[in-house]
């Protein structure tokens, strides 16, 4: 039990060093991976990755190569705790991608979770979108 607890520290420790290694080594324009990175966290549910990249200044509101952002993905693969903590962390309720080869506009989080259905999402977001 002690061995896997130390591993999982090793790990923490570890991925904080090269978050912040990144962020001391390469300038501004150059940050896109760690963007990528909460994009992948996102997509593995990997909370605790996610508070690191954003405490080290990786943008919550960033589009992915395929236009979307966190919130969007959380939305999109049905994660309700990751969505709930990106919309605490201050993701943008409002932001938008283009669904490629769809005529009728841009979508938001809520607009992804009414068309597939995800109930939870969805009262979440109408209940963050009626307090502001």
């Amino acid at each position: 039990m002690r061995a896997k607890k130390t591993s999982k520290t090793l790990k923490v420790i570890v991925t904080i060093f090269l978050v912040v290694l990144t962020f001391h080594l390469f300038p501004q324009e150059d940050r896109q991976d760690t963007n990528i990175a909460l994009i992948s966290a996102v997509a593995m549910r990997d909370i605790q990755k996610i508070n690191i990249l954003l405490a080290n200044g990786v943008d919550i509101n960033f589009h992915g190569e395929a236009g979307m952002t966190p919130l969007i993905i959380a939305t999109y693969f049905n994660y309700p705790d990751v969505v709930a903590h990106l919309i605490k962390k201050g993701a943008d309720l409002q932001a938008t991608y283009v669904r490629r080869g769809c005529r009728s506009g841009r979508f938001t989080a809520l607009d992804i979770a009414k068309k597939r259905g995800y109930l939870n999402i969805i009262l979440m977001l109408q209940n963050i979108d009626a307090r502001m």
